[in-house]
């Protein structure tokens, strides 16, 4: 495989943990690409060992793979971006406590509202509520305005009063 394939697909396993909350240090990666090929490892951060590891790993299989096509890659892509959340389950019970550093898989219907527009829907029934108009006036306005239903706009309102209570 060619070294800029095999580094846009490390990329993008690389994006993938990035997006979970787990970041991947290069210069420990190369480490850990050595160890293993040692057969040696130790780290305290487990979570970053595992993912440098696993991306160690991955970076040693594509350098004897051979070059895919480009239903291939893009097939490769969107594997690596599910690695994180495969993670949590073949792992042992020894590693219970850095695999939930890793997030669950995702499940359930996507969110109507993104986290910024979670915010502003809050800052925005906060302001209209502080200006006298009725809840259920400004629940009806905010859901029109952002394409949504009411309880969304509800449930939105209720996570902040679960965060404040953090």
């Amino acid at each position: 495989m060619r070294k800029s394939t095999r580094d846009k697909i490390l990329t993008v396993l690389e994006d993938a943990f990035k997006a979970t909350g787990v970041s991947i240090d290069r210069k420990f990666a190369r480490v850990t690409l050595k160890v293993l090929e040692q057969q040696e490892a130790s780290r305290s951060d487990l979570a970053t060992v595992m993912a440098s590891g696993i991306w160690a790993g991955v970076a040693r299989t594509l350098e004897d793979a051979n070059e895919p096509n480009a239903e291939e890659f893009k097939l490769l892509c969107e594997e690596m971006k599910k690695v994180p959340y495969m993670v949590r389950k073949p792992v042992g019970a020894e590693f219970s406590a850095a695999v939930k550093q890793f997030p669950p898989p995702k499940g359930g219907r996507p969110q109507s509202l993104k986290d910024a527009q979670i915010m502003e829907v809050r800052y925005k029934l906060g302001q209209l509520d502080a200006e006298g108009y009725e809840r259920a006036d400004i629940l009806k306005r905010l859901s029109g305005e952002y394409g949504v239903s009411v309880r969304t706009i509800q449930r939105a309102w209720q996570t902040r009063k679960k965060n404040d209570q953090l």
